[in-house]
């Protein structure tokens, strides 16, 4: 099966997320997540393996000393991590190891897991099949009474019924069984792990009109988004070169269907700009979570970014999250669908 968004790939020192519906024939685009350390403090589940968790940065380093061959520059001007095929020796995915759980939770994270995906299948009217679970409770390296929860949502019409339910919970505070609303505390947190270029009070404004993010028992939960197997049908292969390193742009959007895919991506009309080439820009995309389902049709909004043309179709698009802390970079909404 070919890898996907969100799966995890276990190699013999490393695991990687998965981080693109396509990839080069040479690999698999991936993020390295955690490293094999005989010091570690994350034993695997079944295995006994000790590992640690790792950031954008010490990964890339790591792997020029282990492994440089994995360290390419593919899409354009970024330096990607490409996993060979040859070096996975195992391949988790979400949804196998959600029904997993959901038919024997094992510890008091996975039971919350199965709660959260039961409570919010029901009431979102979704099949319990459409959920994953990512983050360190997919290769079982979760503490059970202090990791956070990431569920994956698999198809779009799936995804939409879940937020509706999740933006309820937030407008209400609380759900029927596990879920509630992120409080204040619980928004400082977010704010602090993220670090965005926005504010705290405009950054939890944003925030709170999306819908993914949501309290199951005393752990924030994301809620993410990865194509069905149909709508994957529509993501090609691409190459970028940079026209400018940094460019504002100020931008209608005309068309938001994918703006929590991965990247964010909304076709957008330019009403004015500082560049050169930004009267050209059809779309912006977000490389970084933070700006996921930051916008709506209708919108204008306030884009700072990369400026890059697309090969396979010419296109110029607008990036925001060219590096991991997309500093310097963000999309803000300044005039809003009311």
């Amino acid at each position: 099966m070919e890898p996907k968004l969100r799966d995890f790939l276990v190699t013999e020192d490393a695991i990687f997320s998965v981080i693109s519906y396509v990839h080069p024939e040479d690999g698999i685009l991936s993020l390295m997540r955690y490293v094999r350390d005989e010091e570690g403090d994350r034993v695997r589940r079944g295995t006994g393996e000790r590992y640690r968790k790792v950031g954008f940065e010490e990964s890339f380093e790591i792997l020029r000393e282990r492994h440089p061959e994995y360290v390419k520059k593919v899409r354009g001007d970024f330096h990607d991590q490409v996993v060979p095929r040859e070096d996975v020796v195992e391949h988790l995915d979400p949804r196998e190891r959600a029904m997993e759980i959901l038919e024997e939770p094992r510890d008091e994270l996975e039971e919350l897991a199965a709660r959260a995906i039961l409570e919010l299948a029901e009431d979102a009217g979704v099949p319990e099949s459409a959920f994953g679970v990512t983050g360190s409770l997919l290769p079982k390296l979760h503490d059970p009474a202090s990791s956070d929860l990431d569920l994956v949502v698999y198809g779009m019409d799936h995804y939409l019924a879940v937020r509706d339910v999740i933006l309820r919970v937030q407008e209400t505070g609380e759900g029927r069984d596990v879920l509630s609303g992120l409080d204040f505390d619980d928004w400082e947190r977010v704010y602090r792990r993220r670090s965005p270029e926005l504010d705290f009070e405009e950054f939890v404004r944003h925030e709170m009109r999306k819908g993914n993010r949501v309290v199951v028992g005393d752990r924030v939960c994301d809620v993410l988004f990865v194509r069905d197997e149909s709508e994957r049908e529509e993501v090609e292969w691409e190459g970028f070169e940079t026209l400018e390193e940094r460019a504002r742009l100020v931008c209608e959007v005309v068309d938001d269907r994918w703006a929590f895919d991965y990247p964010a991506r909304w076709r957008v009309r330019v009403l004015e700009t500082d560049s050169e080439v930004g009267e050209e820009v059809v779309e912006v995309r977000s490389y970084t979570h933070t700006y996921v389902g930051q916008a709506f049709e209708g919108e204008v909004i306030e884009v700072q970014g990369k400026i890059e043309r697309e090969l396979r179709s010419d296109r110029v698009i607008a990036v925001v999250g060219s590096t991991r802390e997309a500093k310097g970079e963000w999309i803000r909404v300044i005039k809003d669908q009311r």
